[in-house]
Formats: structure tokens, C-alpha cells, sequence
């Protein structure tokens, strides 16, 4: 009997232990399986939330365990929840700031146009010129496009203003100004300073610089502005052109060629324009 025990108890304790074994290992796939592998999804879920990618989380593309009924499964939906949430401010936010970033592209280039125009006469201003003609002239010497400078200047404009104020000498460079570009649509026109007007024209093989120039001309004289101090009685204009040549190497050089021959085209008479090929000589029409 004694020894039938013993076995007996033995039995027992094995069974015990497996008993105590079959335990620990559901428990170990309990923990594992329902909170471990939760804790894990989750872990992954708030990665992909960090990183930016809240649509995986929100639109289900990332497991979670948000079918449970328990804790964990609330605590899942919230979270998916959450990041839909976030997710959605995110794109308003990024949508905002490239509203923001177009206009504030849109404002700048606007403040460029602005700070490259003369406020009088709508015209390119000096900055403007200095900056076109110095591309013009890098251009030309790479051999990319030859190009012409025409300075113009209004003939008498001082006495134009003692004679008839400063305010009304203001209105009549913005028709001049006015006048001179629709001649002209091709080119670029700029104040130059004061009364002067200058214009760069591109020079291509049909292209007739001396009668673009002309119209410059022809239009101030066509507004037929009246001017008492003027030997002419109307507002008229007096230009020079120059045509860009090798030796020109910097911007200055066809500077100091157009005005020179805009000064012989006011010592000559003025209402008139002069170019290098061309003596001075009055237009067609003028007085």
C-alpha cells in the first residue's frame, strides 16, 4: 500500500506540474496574443503617425486591434480616430500654407513689377534698364542677339514746365510716354531719367531700327501738345540710335554712343532723330 502511494503521489505531483505547464502556457499565449501582439500594432500605428503617414492609420491600412471589445479595443479606435483627426487638419494646414505660399509668390512678383516701373509714366524705370541693357550686352557678345539702343529726349520740356507748371508737365510725359509705347509694342521702353525716354530694340533680319526709332518721334509730334516756348509750337522729341557693335564691351559704351548722337540730333535742329549711318535729319511732317 505504501508503495501504491508513493506511485500515487508521484502521479499527482506530474500531473500537477503539467497542469501548472498547460497554465503558464496559456497565459503566455494569452499575454502574447492578446496584449503583447495589441502593444506591438500599436507601437507600429504610432510610427507611422509620427512619420506623417496618418491616411495608413486612419483608412485601415495598418492593423489594429479596434474590434475588441475591451480596453485595448477602445483605446485602437480612439487612436485611429485620432489620426483620421490629424490626418485631415494636416492636409488643411498644408493646403492653407500653399494658398499662402502662391499668393505670397504672386504679391512678390507683383513688388518686382512695381519696384521696375517709373510711377509717372508706366514706363520701365532705370533700374529696370540698367538691368536689360547689361543682359543685352552679354547676349550680344556671346553672339545669342544683336540689339539697338535708342535714348530720346523731349525737346525744350524746361521751358515746358515754366510755361505751363510742373503739374501739367507731368501729364504731358505720361501721354508722351503713353504714346511712345503703343508705337512701339515691340520694344521695351524705359524713363531713362527727367524727360529722357530710352528704348532697346532686338534687331532681327526684318527688322528696321530707324523706323522703329522714328515712330517714337512721330508719335510725341502726332499728340501735337502745344508748347508756346518751342520754335515748333507743339511738344517734340529728339532721339539718337545706336546699334551694338563688338567693340562695346560694356553697357556704358552704347550709352555714351546714343546720347552723343541724340545730342546731334538737338544741335542739328531737334524733331529729329540721328544715327550713325544717318545724318540728322527732320521727319516727314514736322513743322
Amino acid at each position: 500500500m505504501r508503495e501504491n502511494a508513493q506511485a500515487a503521489g508521484g502521479v499527482l505531483i506530474l500531473l500537477g506540474l503539467a497542469l501548472f505547464a498547460l497554465m503558464t502556457a496559456i497565459v503566455v499565449f494569452v499575454l502574447r496574443t492578446g496584449v503583447a501582439r495589441p502593444i506591438e500594432q500599436m507601437k507600429h500605428a504610432s510610427e507611422l503617425v509620427a512619420a506623417g503617414d496618418y491616411r495608413a492609420v486612419a483608412d485601415g491600412e495598418t492593423d489594429l486591434p479596434d474590434q475588441r471589445d475591451d480596453e485595448i479595443g477602445h483605446l485602437a479606435r480612439s487612436f485611429r480616430a485620432m489620426a483620421a483627426r490629424v490626418g485631415h487638419a494636416s492636409r488643411n494646414l498644408e493646403q492653407m500654407v500653399a494658398a499662402r505660399t502662391v499668393e505670397l509668390q504672386v504679391a512678390n512678383r507683383r513688388l518686382e513689377q512695381l519696384s521696375l516701373r517709373d510711377s509717372l509714366t508706366g514706363a520701365y524705370n532705370r533700374r529696370a534698364f540698367d538691368i536689360d541693357l547689361a543682359s543685352a550686352v552679354a547676349d550680344a557678345r556671346a553672339g545669342e542677339q544683336p540689339f539697338a539702343l535708342v535714348l530720346c529726349d523731349i525737346d525744350h520740356f524746361k521751358r515746358y514746365n515754366d510755361s505751363y507748371g510742373h503739374d501739367r508737365g507731368d501729364r504731358a510725359l505720361s501721354r508722351i510716354a503713353g504714346a511712345m509705347a503703343r508705337a512701339v509694342p515691340a520694344g521695351r521702353l524705359y524713363r531713362y531719367g527727367g524727360e529722357e525716354i530710352a528704348l532697346i530694340l532686338d534687331i532681327f533680319s526684318d527688322t528696321d531700327c530707324r523706323a522703329e526709332a522714328e515712330r517714337l518721334i512721330r508719335a510725341v509730334e502726332e499728340l501735337a501738345l502745344p508748347h508756346r516756348a518751342s520754335p515748333y509750337g507743339i511738344v517734340t522729341a529728339s532721339a539718337g540710335l545706336a546699334i551694338y557693335t563688338p567693340d562695346m564691351e560694356i553697357p556704358r559704351d552704347i550709352i555714351q554712343a546714343a546720347d552723343a548722337l541724340l545730342y546731334r540730333a538737338k544741335a542739328d535742329g531737334r524733331n529729329q532723330l540721328a544715327d550713325a549711318r544717318n545724318d540728322a535729319s527732320p521727319l516727314a511732317g514736322a513743322a
